[in-house]
């Protein structure tokens, strides 16, 4: 298994589901994978930096669509 299109998204508010287990919400995550996650035996390290306009409170990590 794998998955392309990772991010981490930082906010100062809550991301909320739909109630329905899912959450599709509009953003443009600070931190993208730029490659797919295809690991056999262990954990993918994913890293990146930016500049914090303040405020961020929350931590969201999905699929980037």
């Amino acid at each position: 298994m794998g998955i392309n299109n990772f991010g981490a998204l930082f906010t100062d508010y809550e991301v909320v589901g739909d109630g329905d287990g899912h959450a599709l919400i509009e953003a443009n995550p600070q931190v993208k994978a730029e490659f797919p996650i295809i690991e056999y035996e262990g954990w993918e390290q994913i890293t990146g930096t930016f500049i914090a306009q303040g405020g961020g409170e929350y931590l969201t990590i999905g699929k980037n669509f």
